[in-house]
């Protein structure tokens, strides 16, 4: 295999070489697939590379130890190899918009223009009082302050966003949700239903979950669209999983009703998913020759 001089130099700069093999469990082929690799063994945050095929593919620390690459190909019944570099690594590669199909940080002021506000409600605004990553965010902090991002009508697909709401109690909902537009997966704090435990809603009934309110601190949220089947996650956690709405075509953010209460969105990332999804094991750390002659020879 040709590898470039620009990748060798990586390797060669690299403090250390990490091998994680990518086992899928699909029954097709998926191109440009988003995989996670966890316990990334980064000295600093955005202290890392990630390498596949004999070259350096785009990726997103979702934080430190956790890096999400775009797999140019997810193959069916064929493990693939994937590498880590890090250390030594003089500027951060880290791109969402080069990994996802969509991704949002508020980091530029012109992603407002692909929030519009909400029929009948204020758009919501960038700040930096709070940010998951980099400098800002999204924030809601008056009645009844709502946008929306449309996405082109799919399934087989994975919506992240961290959401952060400070404490208080006002008559209010803080949400973020994911769905066709006509039926969305709401999932919120709504202190008419709980003052301790975050809640989702689906059409227009309202459930409470057993996950306990983390205020003033982000919370990942994260739906997964397949044929015929939506399930929501809260911090990992498994909230609900229900047969509609199994399409996706926009994301909302925001706050409703009549008291302000402030909220903060971060990190909104769209991508490929498939069930089952892969299994990514991290394998062994490498020496650097092993890895340049490995790379040679394949």
């Amino acid at each position: 295999m040709y590898v470039d001089v620009s990748v060798l130099e990586e390797i060669r700069r690299a403090g250390q070489i990490t091998e994680y093999e990518v086992y899928p469990q699909q029954t097709e082929d998926v191109d440009d697939y988003q995989v996670k690799a966890e316990n990334v063994p980064s000295v600093i945050s955005e202290d890392v590379r990630m390498l596949h095929g004999g070259e350096l593919i785009a990726f997103w620390e979702e934080e430190k130890g956790i890096v999400w690459s775009k797999l140019p190909k997810l193959l069916t019944k064929t493990p693939q190899r994937l590498f880590t570099l890090t250390g030594n690594i003089p500027s951060s590669a880290s791109n969402g918009g080069n990994t996802w199909l969509f991704f949002s940080d508020a980091e530029e002021a012109a992603e407002l223009d692909e929030w519009p506000a909400v029929s009948t409600k204020a758009q919501i605004e960038r700040s930096t009082d709070q940010a998951k990553s980099g400098s800002y965010s999204f924030m809601a902090d008056s009645t009844n302050q709502a946008s929306f991002h449309e996405i082109a009508e799919s399934t087989n697909k994975r919506v992240l966003a961290w959401f952060y709401d400070v404490s208080g109690t006002a008559n209010d909902a803080v949400f973020i949700g994911a769905g066709d537009g006509a039926t969305d997966c709401y999932i919120a704090y709504n202190n008419l239903q709980s003052e301790t435990k975050y809640t989702y809603r689906i059409g227009g009934a309202w459930t409470v979950t057993d996950i306990v309110r983390i205020t003033n601190a982000w919370n990942k949220f994260e739906w997964r669209f397949i044929t015929g089947n939506v399930k929501g996650f809260i911090n990992g956690a498994q909230i609900f999983s229900v047969a509609e709405p199994d399409t996706l075509s926009q994301i909302v953010q925001g706050t409703l009703w009549a008291l302000p209460h402030n909220f903060y969105g971060d990190n909104f990332c769209v991508g490929k998913y498939v069930s089952p999804n892969p299994l990514i094991l991290k394998k062994a750390v490498l020496g650097k020759a092993a890895m340049i002659r490995a790379l040679i020879a394949s």
